[in-house]
């Protein structure tokens, strides 16, 4: 009866993590496994991107993340990529030819999948400033990129430092 109502609590927890940012004004709380520790990007706006090298729509999204992250890290954003891939050297054949400068987990046993609740791919997590889960999105398509951005631009202008005058 225990481990029932565990496993309950456990499925209920993931499927509040997944839900977007429309469940609650501040949105729901992230899960905290411990390979992916989100404390370095404190303050900043944290885009996370669940993606693997069989993934045709990830492969179509790479040069447009890679590109967000020249556009508005300065800003405070971070785009950090979960890897999928249960063969690294096809990741890191993926990584060679589409490159780029994004920050990459090993999710190889794809327990931040499991934690995350992915319902497809790729998935990403769009993380405020203050730690929460703002928005969520499944697959990619590039007519939408736009609309991503906007919700990039208005977390970024959330609790941004203001400037002082000298």
């Amino acid at each position: 009866m225990k481990r029932a109502v565990l496993a309950l609590a456990v499925l209920a927890a993931l499927m509040t993590a997944s839900l977007p940012a429309a469940a609650g004004l501040d949105g729901p709380r992230l899960p905290t496994p411990t390979a992916l520790d989100l404390a370095p990007y404190a303050g900043r706006v944290v885009y996370v991107d669940f993606w693997a090298s069989w993934c045709q729509p990830c492969r179509a999204s790479f040069p447009w993340l890679n590109e967000l992250q020249k556009k508005f890290g300065e800003r405070g954003l971070t785009v950090l990529m979960v890897n999928e891939d249960h063969d690294r050297k096809a990741a890191e054949a993926f990584l060679a030819e589409l490159g780029g400068d994004l920050q990459i987990v090993w999710d190889v046993e794809g327990k931040l999948a499991l934690a995350y609740g992915l319902q497809g791919m790729p998935a990403s997590f769009l993380i405020g400033r203050d730690g929460r889960l703002r928005a969520s999105h499944i697959g990619f398509d590039p007519k939408k990129t736009a609309e991503v951005e906007a919700e990039i631009e208005a977390l970024l202008a959330e609790g941004a430092p203001v400037a002082t005058e000298k």
